[in-house]
């Protein structure tokens, strides 16, 4: 098997200086004086961010699908996604009401752009290191291994028919019409729907590990996964489908499957669309869809203006910081949902986290607001911008090896494993991460060991 071509240093050296730059402008204090720089900012963090994804997927000829990609386009969505129309196009923040957009113009909303565009390129830099080891190879291409892993395929119908039970549970409990209502009303029992997705969608793709055919789990994915994915879609809560939607792209093109260029561009444009739409449709619920009223105005444009919200919580979390006096945690929060669990079980006298500031989402919920959260926002709070880099980094740097490890039954069903929680942390608190990781795991681990039996006795 021919080795892959070892990148030139020039995309790692660009990204480098890019960072670089970033930190420079962190540190020149005089750029966020000026309210007047605020549009400038939003046009060059976001131009710069699509750049270094293009320059990166480009030089070294990735597919579009590949699990960095779908990573690096995902976060530019939910980080820039509101603040790069508006500074081409300042007429898309008409439609809202002056209290929810007067923070754009501040210095934090500066430094929060400048955060993120530094987590993006050392993402990327991370990304990029595992592939000037000494010696390449490709993994071989999914559709043409000759392994199979049975057991993985049973392993991901027992999550799929957990994800479809739980969601019966729900819409027996709460009757089909809660999806009609607004999606203030259908907020507080979500999380069931979304929980259910997330296990589908998990095991759907342990199926697809497994070497379950392709056309197999389509019928599955149709029968399983579309009906409450669409269905919460439309009632409004929109992380779950889209997430597992960026999965599910990875994981297939792992597997073989590829699409027409335009294709998907044309599948963004429309759930761009879909989320404009669905923006107007939770304010009244499907079942007054008659009153509302901007349904014609929506587009994928305000689509993308919509989702670009995660940005408003590294703002809020820069302003707690520099106004209120909290210093950083030193990674404390990401070991927090085990001292969580830990005081849960041991019944601490008196334990109630509501107002436990390492629960920084939650924190900045009611402090702030409920707009959900950013893995730049917890980076920051843990240790600064050398927080947000090392954080970046690393993450790049393992997902890149698990990508390139991903050529075997097993090592696809990893990549599943840790690309499901770590996209929802793009918009989320990593207080969910260890668990997710910790029943992917042993899912993982328990079909792993079946199979080991089986060749021990045959």
């Amino acid at each position: 098997m021919p080795a892959i071509k070892r990148p030139s240093y020039f995309p790692f050296v660009a990204l480098a200086l890019g960072a670089l730059a970033v930190i420079i402008s962190w540190f020149e204090g005089e750029l966020f004086t000026d309210p007047d720089r605020a549009r400038m900012t939003w046009f060059l963090s976001g131009g710069l961010g699509l750049a270094a994804i293009f320059y990166f997927t480009r030089s070294l000829q990735l597919d579009w699908l590949s699990a960095p990609v779908v990573y690096a386009c995902l976060f530019w969505v939910f980080h820039f996604g509101l603040t790069f129309p508006a500074a081409i196009y300042p007429g898309l923040l008409d439609p809202f009401p002056w209290w929810e957009r007067d923070w754009l113009d501040t210095a934090e909303t500066q430094q929060a752009l400048l955060l993120s565009l530094l987590f993006l390129f050392c993402f990327l830099l991370g990304s990029l290191l595992p592939r000037y080891r000494r010696r390449l190879l490709p993994p071989p291409a999914a559709s043409e291994r000759k392994d199979y892993a049975g057991n993985l395929i049973w392993g991901g119908w027992a999550c799929v028919i957990g994800g479809a039970l739980i969601g019966v549970v729900a819409m027996t409990a709460f009757g089909l019409s809660a999806f009609l209502e607004s999606y203030e009303e259908f907020f507080d029992i979500s999380h069931s729907f979304s929980l259910a997705i997330y296990l589908i969608t998990l095991g759907l793709m342990l199926q697809v590990a497994g070497g379950r055919p392709l056309g197999k789990v389509g019928l599955a994915i149709a029968c399983f996964y579309l009906p409450i994915a669409v269905l919460t879609f439309m009632a409004g809560s929109r992380m779950a489908p889209l997430f597992s939607l960026g999965v599910m792209g990875v994981i297939l093109t792992r597997r073989g499957l590829r699409l027409p260029r335009l294709g998907l561009i044309a599948a963004v444009f429309f759930l761009l669309g879909l989320v404009a739409v669905v923006n107007e449709t939770r304010q009244t619920g499907l079942s007054h869809l008659h009153q509302t009223t901007q349904l014609a105005s929506a587009n994928p444009l305000s689509g993308l203006t919509e989702v670009g919200g995660s940005l408003r919580s590294v703002y809020a979390l820069v302003h707690e910081m520099e106004n209120f006096g909290h210093g950083y945690f030193y990674g404390y929060t990401y070991i927090y949902p085990v001292v969580r669990q830990v005081k849960n079980l041991i019944g601490s006298a008196g334990y109630d986290d509501y107002y436990e500031v390492a629960f920084i989402a939650r924190y900045i919920a009611v402090h702030y607001g409920a707009f959900g959260f950013s893995t730049v926002a917890e980076a920051f709070f843990n240790g600064g911008v050398l927080g947000v880099m090392l954080f970046a980094l690393l993450w790049g740097l393992i997902l890149e090896v698990l990508n390139q490890r991903a050529g075997t039954p097993y090592g696809l069903a990893i990549l599943v494993v840790v690309l499901i929680p770590m996209i929802v942390n793009v918009r989320n608190t990593f207080i969910f991460v260890p668990a997710w990781l910790f029943i992917g795991f042993a899912l993982v681990g328990v079909s792993r060991y079946l199979q080991l039996v089986r060749r021990v006795k045959l």
